[in-house]
């Protein structure tokens, strides 16, 4: 209820942020696929690869994408250790709904992980609830009734990120209840 009637345009500003022609495509907790399908139509050339903890999600997924005509890798997977993976194995990485729904430590450990996968140059992109009217509307948290959300509502993506050795990190509100936040792995070093 915090997306629609607008998440396709919610969704489409995590897309417009993207800054590259990237080939290599990973979208973390991706459930159901609600963001890899726009991300696999936007760039069909691209090797897209989504991971989620569920398998139900996944399942919905793959069968999503099979009536999309889709061609989308669906792992089943922990995003904080992607160990089937090489170092620099993605030049974007995606998040889309999930860093409310893990506790700070976690989200420090997927950047990580993220910044591991990356190539350099290469670019994570999250849309998430925007922190900034999070923080401002308390009784908002408690509608959403998400066991992390004061903790990432308290919480600065831009610091996170840059944590995790992130270059170039911004964030943009996507109308008042979202926002996407980007970071770049830098080329050098």
């Amino acid at each position: 209820y915090v997306l629609p009637p607008y998440e396709p345009w919610i969704r489409q500003g995590l897309i417009d942020e993207i800054r590259s022609q990237p080939q290599q495509i990973l979208d973390l907790g991706c459930g159901t696929g609600s963001m890899t399908l726009p991300i696999k139509k936007a760039f069909p050339s691209a090797v897209v690869t989504g991971i989620d903890l569920s398998p139900y999600m996944l399942a919905v997924a793959e069968d999503r994408s099979r009536q999309a005509g889709l061609d989308i890798q669906w792992q089943h997977g922990t995003a904080t250790a992607l160990t089937q993976f090489e170092a620099g194995s993605f030049d974007l990485i995606t998040a889309a709904l999930l860093f409310h729904e893990t506790p700070p430590d976690t989200t420090q450990a997927i950047l990580s992980e993220s910044y591991r996968l990356l190539a350099p140059g290469g670019q994570i992109l999250i849309l998430d609830g925007n922190q900034s009217t999070l923080r401002s509307l308390e009784w908002l948290n408690n509608v959403f009734e998400e066991p992390y959300i004061q903790a990432y509502a308290s919480g600065n993506l831009d610091a996170w990120l840059g944590k995790a050795e992130f270059d170039d990190v911004r964030t943009k509100d996507v109308f008042w209840l979202n926002q996407v936040t980007r970071g770049f792995k830098s080329e050098v070093g």
